[in-house]
């Protein structure tokens, strides 16, 4: 069994928030095929719940996302559940321009071909490390919470122990935990902390948390299949935030 590190203990003891490991992959991979993919605004905007192609493509991608070796679970500890998650992905301009191009060429499925192109427009348009005048980030990319936990502080908890994760790099701290059996070097620290937040909930952590909103992405603004954002999810939401935290 891969050694576990804790970050932290709910208030009333009954969850711990560690670092993704070997062991913890499957059971974490299926509660955002669970909950993310069935649950999540752009997961739905693009057509993905009902898309067994989609799932498996995003399924490359939440793993590749977690090779970094800097995401987050939340597990019950009287049953050993996975409560919840975050897939956090260190970024700089040269990484971040080969993962997305090398995903979107391994897709097959429109839906997530769609989703890949909204997130590098997006994070193309709000260029995010020029504008901070910094050289890495760490960004919380897939957060979800298995439905029989919500409602209880569990998605903040995962962005802040997200945060404590990324101050720890920034520290040259090595926290990093290899999801396979190599090694991970401490590479270039996060400066900042990212998050696209396509929820109430999760716009409303990151306020809570201090975040800066870089952008407002109008649901108006964009399309998939002719059909603008907005009129796919109905009166959900009026937009996105794009969020940073200077660490």
């Amino acid at each position: 069994m891969s050694e576990e590190k804790v970050w932290a203990t709910s208030e009333d003891g009954s969850f711990e928030y560690i670092s993704l490991t070997k062991d913890l992959v499957e059971p974490v991979l299926e509660v955002l095929r669970k909950n993310y993919i069935l649950d999540e605004t752009l997961s739905i905007i693009f057509g993905m719940p009902n898309n067994p192609e989609c799932i498996s493509e995003m399924n490359v991608w939440f793993l590749n996302t977690a090779q970094d070796g800097v995401s987050i679970v939340a597990r019950e500890k009287a049953t050993g559940k996975i409560a919840g998650a975050s897939l956090n992905k260190l970024q700089d301009p040269i990484l971040s321009t080969s993962f997305y191009a090398d995903h979107y060429k391994a897709c097959k499925s429109e839906g997530v071909k769609g989703l890949l192109k909204f997130t590098v427009d997006l994070e193309h348009n709000c260029d995010i490390l020029n504008d901070c005048k910094v050289t890495s980030l760490l960004d919380i990319m897939f957060v979800a919470t298995d439905v029989e936990f919500r409602k209880r502080g569990i998605a903040k908890k995962l962005f802040k122990v997200s945060i404590d994760v990324a101050k720890e790099l920034k520290q040259n701290e090595n926290v990093k935990v290899p999801i396979n059996d190599e090694p991970l070097k401490v590479g270039i620290p996060p400066q900042i902390v990212t998050a696209l937040c396509t929820s109430v909930i999760t716009q409303k952590i990151a306020k809570d948390l201090n975040f800066i909103t870089r952008s407002e992405v109008s649901l108006n603004n964009y399309t998939y299949k002719g059909k603008l954002f907005r009129d796919i999810i109905g009166n959900k939401m009026d937009f996105f935030t794009y969020v940073y935290l200077r660490i």
